[in-house]
C-alpha cells in the first residue's frame, strides 16, 4: 500500500435576505410582533446547493524535516509570515505533490509555539507574484498534484490586512503540511 494524504473540502453558498411581511385590516396588529425587515442567511438560491469534493494526493515519503515538511516525528514546524516582503518561500521542497496552508490566526512565537491572536491580520498566498489566496484566521487551503510538480519556493505567504493589502501588523504563524 502506497503512502498517500487523503483530503476533502466543500462549500455552502449563503445568501442574507429580508423578510418582507405585510397585514391585512382583518388581523389585529397590537398583538403581532413586526418582524419585517428581518434578515436570514439561507442557502443561494442560484446555486442551490453545498459543493464538495475529496481525493487523495500520492506521498513518496512522509520523512521530511519539520522546516520542509511542516511536520516531523509528530510535532508540528509554524512557519512565520513576514508582513515586509512577498517573498518568502512556503517551503524549499521542489517536487511536492500536496501543499496544505492555513492561517492559525495567531502571531508567530516560535516552531512549535504559537503567540498572541494578531487581530485584523490575514495571510496572503501567492504563486510567483500572483495572489491565489487572502486566508482569514481558521482558513486553509489545498493544492494537489500528483505528478509532484508543485514547486514550493514559488508559493509565498506573507502578513496582510483582512482586505489584502500590506501593513507591519506582526508576522502569523501559518500551519503547513508540504508532501513529495
Amino acid at each position: 500500500m502506497a503512502d498517500k494524504v487523503r483530503y476533502s473540502m466543500s462549500c455552502t453558498p449563503i445568501e442574507l435576505v429580508t423578510l418582507a411581511v405585510t397585514y391585512t385590516g382583518e388581523e389585529n396588529t397590537s398583538v403581532l410582533t413586526d418582524i419585517s425587515d428581518s434578515e436570514h442567511e439561507v442557502l443561494a438560491t442560484e446555486v442551490g446547493t453545498s459543493l464538495g469534493g475529496s481525493g487523495e494526493a500520492v506521498a513518496v515519503s512522509f520523512a521530511g524535516s519539520g522546516a520542509i515538511q511542516g511536520y516531523a516525528n509528530g510535532i508540528v514546524n509554524y512557519g512565520e509570515a513576514s508582513d515586509s516582503s512577498d517573498s518568502q518561500s512556503l517551503s524549499t521542497e521542489a517536487s511536492a505533490s500536496f501543499i496544505f496552508i492555513k492561517n492559525t490566526g495567531k502571531e508567530f512565537d516560535s516552531v512549535t509555539t504559537l503567540g498572541e491572536t494578531l487581530a485584523g491580520c490575514a495571510l496572503r498566498v501567492q504563486a510567483t507574484s500572483q495572489t491565489i489566496g487572502i486566508l482569514l484566521p481558521g482558513e486553509c487551503l489545498i493544492l494537489k498534484d500528483d505528478n509532484r510538480s508543485l514547486n514550493c519556493t514559488n508559493f509565498h505567504v506573507r502578513t496582510v490586512d483582512t482586505a489584502g493589502a500590506d501593513n507591519s501588523l506582526g508576522h502569523l504563524a501559518f500551519e503547513y503540511l508540504v508532501v513529495d
